[in-house]
């Protein structure tokens, strides 16, 4: 399988392990070599995280089989591997719901150990899902608590040779687990007490007596302030303004006075600072940005530059685009990176979603993202103007294509097993009543695909990849029906085939619990499930982007 280089390795000081090059065994052999070539961590990084990846893996499906109320199976992610512990935000996730963020030094002999590497992969995940350092930690002491005692032991070295930031974090919790092998319980691990003497952990699967509350409690809120003490530290250094240059303010008016960049930038309120073509209004600008660091301050110019670019690139691309409507209906202004309805530009607002420009720099596979959302936005111009209709060949089939997809969901539900159904009956009620049929969930989404179809062209290959692995995920959690969900599952799925993501199936499976959800519990056959996605594939198929309305290059 072809590793995707200029993707995984072309951010500094940081590189990801895809999806596609993970296997329950750790990484494959193909990833391994140009790891291996580049030379960015040691010889035996390679061999401790393959063998905390398996460890991880076998301990989770062991747990899940033995209470599978309690303990979900494990599931492939992204897994981006920082350098620099220093470098960026330590709590920072690329692709939320599909990555996790570990340190190089999790994976070396001399920094960690198996169990302490399998142990932070676990954290990094649930840190994602519980939002606080000491729940993450919490919900992952199952896998500390199904350790041999030699394991446990090479855990607590690993905890106490670690680098990370949050190093006293991995020893607080290596300090307390003798105690919890000792006197707690955990579900599917032996026989779990009950009655008044014992008490559950909020949100985990473990059990203790109730004289060790005085034992977790001080290192469950020495957890939280320890993240946030790292927090703080991480936005001081940001905040740190250069001595020896000139002021982040002078930069970015510089910035704007000599590229005149095609983007208007915004409060979060959306008050309007600046418009290249009010270029001599700098103050505004100036003082939105007042104390702004010089770290964040570079990666705001960078930021507008990216946005700059990507509006050149449709500009360039598409006939008459400037003169195309924007479609106000499809098109809200809000959301970071918006069409400014008015200005026919697009916006950037001093306050992204999950980043304050103002405070820090932009993380990692941001900017990957950032083209690909503004790549979106114009898409969306574009298709609005007739630039992506359903193909003159395809007319036909794009009206069966519906049909078949009605048929499809209709099987569906048909064949519920009888315990399913009253909560089917009562979700398909619902959509009645607001006037939505099951299979026009997937059509009601076609307006972002053809959106992308069009992207897909003028997007390099890296900023797609981004934007597929941060919008094809897990909805395991969501509070969504049953049946909502597997429409939208079907329908988001489209975009790993879009992206020619390799296996695009294996990724959708092995990386959001759908088998767990849908075919364990015997809602649908896998091979019902592929033949859904491939009715709403076919559906998609049928448009095509008009060659004749592009520049050609």
């Amino acid at each position: 399988m072809v590793v995707d280089a200029s993707f995984c390795f072309d951010e500094d000081g940081i590189f990801l392990l895809p999806i596609e090059h993970l296997d329950s065994d750790g990484v494959s052999d193909d990833f391994a070599a140009v790891l291996a070539e580049r030379a960015l961590v040691s010889d035996a990084f390679r061999t401790l995280f393959d063998a905390a990846f398996h460890d991880l893996w076998q301990t989770q499906s062991r747990l899940a089989k033995a209470s599978p109320d309690a303990y979900l199976p494990p599931r492939l992610f992204n897994v981006a591997v920082v350098l620099d512990v220093h470098a960026w935000h330590p709590y920072f996730r690329p692709f939320e719901g599909m990555s996790v963020v570990v340190y190089a030094a999790d994976f070396e002999p001399k920094t960690s150990s198996v169990e302490h590497g399998a142990y932070q992969l676990l954290v990094a995940e649930r840190l994602g899902q519980a939002k606080r350092a000491s729940a993450a930690a919490f919900a992952s002491l199952p896998y500390l608590m199904a350790l041999d005692d030699e394991g446990a032991r090479r855990f607590a070295e690993g905890a106490r040779r670690t680098t990370r930031p949050d190093a006293e974090g991995a020893r607080l919790v290596a300090d307390l687990l003798p105690r919890l092998r000792e006197r707690a319980f955990c579900e599917g691990i032996g026989e779990a007490p009950s009655g008044p003497g014992f008490a559950r952990v909020r949100g985990t699967s473990l059990i203790i007596p109730r004289e060790l509350t005085s034992d977790i409690q001080p290192v469950a809120k020495r957890l939280d302030a320890l993240a946030s003490e790292i927090s703080c530290a991480h936005y001081e250094r940001q905040a740190v303004r250069d001595l020896d240059s000139s002021s982040p303010e002078e930069a970015l008016r510089e910035y704007l006075v000599r590229e005149q960049p095609m983007v208007v930038i915004a409060t979060k309120d959306g008050d309007i600072v600046w418009d290249p073509r009010e270029a001599s209004a700098l103050q505004a600008v100036s003082d939105a940005i007042a104390g702004i660091g010089a770290k964040p301050g570079r990666s705001l110019i960078a930021d507008l530059s990216v946005l700059s670019s990507v509006t050149e690139r449709f500009l360039g691309a598409v006939e008459g685009a400037a003169s195309l409507p924007i479609p106000v209906h499809a098109l809200e202004q809000g959301g970071g990176v918006y069409l400014h309805h008015e200005r026919r530009l697009l916006a950037y607002a001093l306050e992204q979603p999950g980043l304050s420009p103002l405070r820090e720099a932009a993380p990692p596979y941001h900017r990957l993202l950032l083209a690909a959302r503004a790549m979106h936005e114009w898409a969306h111009v574009a298709v609005e103007g007739g630039l992506v209709p359903v193909a003159p060949a395809k007319e036909a089939l794009f009206g069966r294509a519906h049909a078949d997809l009605a048929r499809m969901f209709a099987r569906i539900v048909n064949a519920l097993p009888s315990e399913a159904a009253p909560l089917a009956d009562q979700e398909l009620r619902a959509m009645r009543d607001e006037g939505t049929r099951l299979e026009d969930l997937p059509f009601a989404r076609l307006e972002d695909y053809r959106a992308n179809l069009l992207a897909r062209r003028l997007l390099r290959p890296q900023e797609l990849h981004a934007y597929v692995r941060a919008n094809v995920r897990s909805l395991l959690g969501e509070p969504v029906g049953t049946l909502r969900k597997l429409a939208r599952y079907a329908y988001e799925a489209q975009y790993l085939w879009l992206a020619g993501v390799d296996d695009p199936w294996r990724y959708f499976v092995r990386s959001t619990y759908f088998l767990d959800e849908y075919v364990a519990t015997k809602l649908l056959t896998e091979a019902v499930a592929r033949e859904l996605f491939g009715a709403v594939a076919q559906l998609c198929d049928c448009y095509e982007v008009d060659a004749t309305r592009l520049v050609s290059s």
